[in-house]
């Protein structure tokens, strides 16, 4: 028994080091591709196992509608549409198959606080050697390209962010998981080490390396709700509890062209950030579509439609996750967005079976967080390998037995 736990143990360890993108750097695309759909079968198959063998569950619905149902839809949509083959339209949402890794994680009732250990592991130790590689041996996002591979499934961009400037993002699509973990746990009990310096280290990492602006606002506006629900609502505790807001806009109003980049998107006009820039193009070009198909939306198409699918219509920079709740209208209209919030609702109310207080509001609050990003910061978690985040965050909701199996010593 303890072999096989072993062998469990380390299969997370290889699950999250590729999504990750840690595979990128050994050069292989076709040990990429057998890795992606290694663990799509595998997803397949612990739902498979989940429906056969137990019972059907609300979230295992919306999961299915989401995953199977949604994909058969959205083929049709784009075939009808833009002309694009029925097999070539579902195959491309395969990605919405990592959901499903929830099931696996459930059906060999994979202890929580092991897996969010291993993720913070594995998210600090990359934390520490991109600090080190950018700050002492100049290793960015432009000249590390080289080493990695790019295929359908990694995608890399080697271009200097006008904002921004140089940055190194390699292997960061998990790590909002450990920051808003350990901002929990600084925010509770600050002066302790174990709570303090993962949390510094994270946040060197994000603001001075990642750079990433979604990250930052998300996290004040989670620390200013947290605080001030915490500690009790006052005048006092209301400044406390808005300050980073305030610090992540003065950080951010340093560079005139971010100032410059906001001020022209509110416009819709053109901004001289390629990152504002691209989003408010990619919305403005989706809007004409949506208007067309309000209630079902135009379905998906795949990178090999017309050798570019999406970019071919909307242009190079065109990326649906990246305007959240706008692309999901597109894809699939007020129906997808009903079957988003059915998944979020019954995740939430299934918290409520969560015993650790600790562990209930760090879900809770990851749900916030997936919502804000959704909705206000355009970014789409539930599409293509953001499911992973929710099926990792979330599998102890996904079936009818206590969650609390899961959860066996409390981590926060």
């Amino acid at each position: 028994m303890a072999s096989v736990e072993n062998y469990m143990k380390y299969l997370i360890y290889i699950l999250l080091l590729y999504f990750i993108g840690a595979l990128e750097f050994l050069r292989s695309t076709s040990l990429l591709v057998g890795c992606h759909y290694f663990f799509l079968v595998l997803a397949l198959g612990a739902f498979i196992y989940y429906l056969v063998f137990k019972r059907i569950s609300t979230v295992a619905v919306f999961a299915g509608l989401y995953c199977f149902v949604f994909p058969v839809y959205a083929a049709l949509q784009s075939h009808e549409i833009f002309g694009q083959s029925f097999f070539m339209g579902f195959a491309s949402l395969r990605y919405l198959w990592f959901i499903l890794l929830g099931f696996f994680l459930y059906n060999i009732k994979y202890d929580y606080n092991l897996l969010l250990s291993q993720i913070n592991k594995i998210n600090i130790t990359i934390a520490v050697i991109s600090i080190v590689a950018f700050f002492f041996f100049g290793v960015n996002h432009v000249n590390v390209r080289q080493y990695l591979v790019t295929t359908n499934i990694v995608e890399t961009v080697a271009l200097e962010d006008m904002v921004k400037g140089l940055k190194l993002t390699v292997c960061s699509n998990l790590m909002i998981v450990s920051y808003v973990f350990y901002l929990f746990r600084f925010v509770k009990r600050p002066a302790e080490k174990e709570n303090f310096l993962p949390f510094l280290v994270l946040m060197i990492y994000l603001l001075f390396v990642n750079k990433g602006r979604q990250p930052v606002a998300l996290l004040a506006v989670i620390y200013a709700i947290y605080y001030i629900r915490m500690k009790g609502l006052s005048l006092k505790r209301l400044v406390l509890g808005i300050l980073p807001l305030i610090g992540a806009f003065v950080l951010f109003s340093f560079n005139d062209k971010f100032v410059d980049s906001l001020i022209e998107a509110t416009k819709w006009e053109k901004s001289s950030d390629p990152s504002t820039l691209a989003r408010v193009n990619s919305v403005e070009s989706v809007i004409p579509y949506i208007k067309q198909n309000p209630i079902f939306g135009f379905g998906n198409l795949s990178v090999h439609f017309r050798d570019e699918g999406f970019h071919t219509y909307f242009g190079e920079a065109f990326y649906l996750a990246d305007i959240g709740i706008w692309g999901t209208l597109a894809r699939g209209g007020l129906v997808l967005i009903l079957i988003y919030l059915g998944l979020y609702y019954n995740l939430y109310k299934k918290t409520t079976l969560v015993r650790d207080n600790d562990i209930r509001s760090y879900m809770r609050y990851m749900i916030l967080s997936f919502l804000i990003f959704f909705v206000v910061l355009s970014n789409d978690i539930l599409y293509a390998e953001g499911c992973l985040r929710v099926a990792l965050v979330f599998y102890p909701l996904f079936g009818r037995l206590d969650p609390n199996i899961f959860i066996k010593n409390s981590s926060l």
